[in-house]
């Protein structure tokens, strides 16, 4: 579904940056088509190969359609069709790259023999902040178009290295995101998080005594974050170590 739909994308984000553009010359409608081309052919590979690496990539631009959709409505298009056939495909590869079960697609897609991994929720507070950074990130991405539609060579200079440096600083913290699993291998159980452990946590198979939803009351130790939602605890047959 994520492959059709951005496939359909880059029909209707032509149209909709030839009609920015069409009243513009110079350097600006060139630059302006080769970054969308760049930005959709980036986002067309990690489709192609998922993976934890690809995972990070999609959800970062995957909800780029649905800003063009923005763009293209307040820049006055004059294809209103294309404009909200773009919103509603935007709307439709944002609720399909965030879920959890895309997410596991991607991340079992690289995984080893026979791991089976589950992605982790994020913790609240660390998503908040990844999500602020995406938001202004895109924010500047969008400066940096509007100056490039109208031709300014200075301001697209300055808006291009402020994006540029947003993303060269949220990138990595952006990818642990997608690093997070607990992973079920035939020796036992694996909690591969370097956003809240320190060091991988790996519990042979005969140390567990089972696995369900915590209580509310649970006396385990809470390494999820903490991430909202319902918790899974693993219980044990002795102490391990998990260094935070």
């Amino acid at each position: 579904m994520t492959r059709v739909a951005w496939i359909v994308t880059a029909v209707l984000a032509g149209g909709i940056v030839d009609d920015l553009v069409a009243d513009r010359d110079g350097w600006g409608p060139t630059a302006l088509r080769t970054t969308a081309v760049i930005v959709w052919a980036v986002t067309a590979i990690a489709t192609a190969v998922p993976s934890g690496r690809s995972l990070t990539i999609i959800r970062v631009l995957g909800p780029t359609p649905l800003l063009a959709a923005v763009v293209a409505w307040l820049a006055g298009v004059s294809s209103s069709v294309d404009a909200a056939a773009m919103t509603a495909l935007g709307i439709a590869i944002v609720a399909i790259v965030v879920s959890a079960e895309f997410g596991r697609h991607n991340i079992q897609s690289s995984a080893y023999g026979a791991e089976e991994r589950f992605p982790l929720r994020a913790p609240a507070a660390y998503l908040a902040a990844a999500a602020i950074a995406w938001a202004l990130t895109m924010a500047a991405g969008a400066s940096t178009i509007v100056w490039m539609r109208s031709g300014h060579v200075v301001g697209t200079v300055v808006a291009g290295t402020l994006t540029l440096a947003l993303v060269a600083a949220s990138a990595p913290r952006w990818h642990r995101l997608s690093r997070r699993w607990l992973v079920l291998v035939p020796a036992g159980v694996v909690i591969h998080d370097p956003l809240v452990l320190a060091e991988t946590v790996m519990v042979r198979r005969h140390d567990v005594v089972g696995v369900s939803l915590a209580d509310v009351d649970t006396a385990a130790a809470d390494l999820s974050g903490p991430a909202g939602g319902h918790l899974l605890e693993i219980r044990l047959r002795s102490m391990a170590t998990a260094v935070l």
